[in-house]
């Protein structure tokens, strides 16, 4: 599964280029913290993934990101767990 991930990682920044990107990537400490405040291991594809390219825009799809507050903006994942 890595080197599909890998794949969408650089297909994504082709479409969106990643110096063109606002927010910030997330670091494993930051990824750590999640974890341990949702109750949930997140799977090495997902850590990758949010450590590469969370902060891009592609249409209309984007994963749930991470960010220092844990909440507060759309598509946040602690802000989605407490939606249901």
């Amino acid at each position: 599964m890595a080197d599909d991930i890998d794949a969408i990682i650089d297909e994504v920044d082709r479409l969106n280029d990643p110096k063109q990107r606002k927010n910030p990537l997330p670091s494993d400490a930051l990824i750590a913290r999640y974890e341990a405040a949702t109750g949930f291991e997140f799977p090495e594809d997902y850590k990758k993934l949010l450590k590469n390219i969370s902060n891009a825009f592609v249409g209309y799809v984007s994963p749930l990101t991470v960010n220092e507050e844990m909440g507060g903006v759309y598509g946040e994942l602690s802000s989605a767990i407490e939606q249901g």
